[in-house]
């Protein structure tokens, strides 16, 4: 096994792949079966330890009154497979130290990883378990927010409740939201609605194929901004910094997908709003408000001549209009004009 761990790692290395990544590679390259064994023997003790945090989170008042503050219902909960992780809770359960350890559950002094944290399961797209996201619900001020599992490189690859992929995809509407990080996916599903969370924000390009079978993607963003006295980004959504250029790429990459954007308004993000306002009906309110990106993409970009080359890309992959960016070009420069500050001379 430790032949098998070397050797998935050193193929990691030299192609930057994930876990799963690398061992369907390696299978497809070489027929090596230890890569299976060491991804299974993962999941294998990442479930042990799972099933340890299902029973604190059933018999821990606080961590109870967590998930329903945050108006999720306790069956919702166990139905995702969230979890629970109290101070030396690992230590209690017959689970292999050594192989806690080796997968970053519990710190060389014995003690939990994720000690005082709800535990947010991320499965593959087979539904194998491959990391854990926790939630920091103590009383400590210095403690990070949020962890994930140190024995998981490349953790933001995957999606928070990516396993759910397949079956959204059956649907007639074939359609998916798509949401920043587990609290507000989790939120969107106990709605009813097609949702998965990401892990990171830098990382949404990796996911292009797993989006392929749907033919309309929403992405809602939260409503936090830079300072007005910001040096580049004053007033800006700090969110659509990172993934603007991303949506447009995207878009590129999947030009029958109807990309649609939705803003947060008034509440931080999709939970706090969810929590504030019990009775909405959530999917009515996001489908009724969200906008194409085609359209927020000109309104956001399109008063800066440097962003019309993307601006293009995108109008040209979906089969839009080019005369929709007329209203942003100077009406004083000729053609060759406008390319030149385009392209160059």
């Amino acid at each position: 096994m430790n032949t098998g761990m070397g050797l998935i790692n050193a193929w990691r290395w030299h192609t930057k792949l994930d876990y799963a990544g690398a061992m369907q590679q390696l299978e497809a390259r070489a027929g090596i079966r230890q890569a299976r064994e060491v991804m299974d023997a993962r999941s294998i003790v990442l479930e042990s330890a799972l099933e340890a945090y299902h029973y604190y989170l059933d018999t821990t008042p606080a961590a109870q009154d967590y998930i329903l503050r945050r108006g999720w219902s306790l069956d919702l909960a166990r139905s995702i497979g969230i979890g629970y992780a109290p101070p030396g809770g690992l230590r209690q359960f017959d689970i292999d130290h050594e192989a806690l350890a080796r997968e970053g559950l519990i710190k060389e002094d014995g003690e939990d990883y994720y000690r005082e944290r709800i535990i947010f399961p991320i499965r593959d797209t087979r539904g194998h378990l491959v990391h854990m996201v926790g939630r920091y619900i103590g009383s400590s001020e210095r403690a990070p927010r949020y962890k994930d599992t140190r024995a998981a490189i490349n953790s933001k690859r995957y999606l928070y409740l990516e396993h759910c992929l397949k079956e959204y995809s059956k649907h007639p509407a074939r359609e998916l939201y798509i949401v920043e990080g587990p609290p507000d996916a989790t939120s969107l599903i106990g709605r009813g609605l097609p949702v998965v969370g990401l892990l990171g924000l830098e990382y949404l390009l990796c996911h292009t194929s797993k989006f392929k079978p749907f033919r309309r993607i929403t992405f809602i963003f939260d409503s936090d901004k830079y300072s007005d006295d910001h040096p580049t980004h004053a007033g800006v959504y700090k969110s659509w910094v990172r993934i603007i250029p991303q949506l447009v790429q995207l878009q590129v990459n999947l030009p029958l997908a109807e990309l649609m954007t939705y803003m947060v308004a008034d509440y931080k993000d999709i939970n706090e709003w969810l929590v504030a306002e019990p009775r909405v009906n959530a999917a009515d309110t996001i489908n009724a408000n969200r906008i194409l990106f085609v359209d927020d993409l000109l309104a956001q970009w399109g008063p800066d001549i440097s962003h019309h080359v993307d601006i293009l890309r995108v109008l040209t992959a979906t089969h839009s209009p080019l005369g929709l960016l007329a209203p942003y070009v100077d009406n004083q420069l000729g053609p060759l004009e406008y390319a030149s500050l385009l392209f160059g001379s």
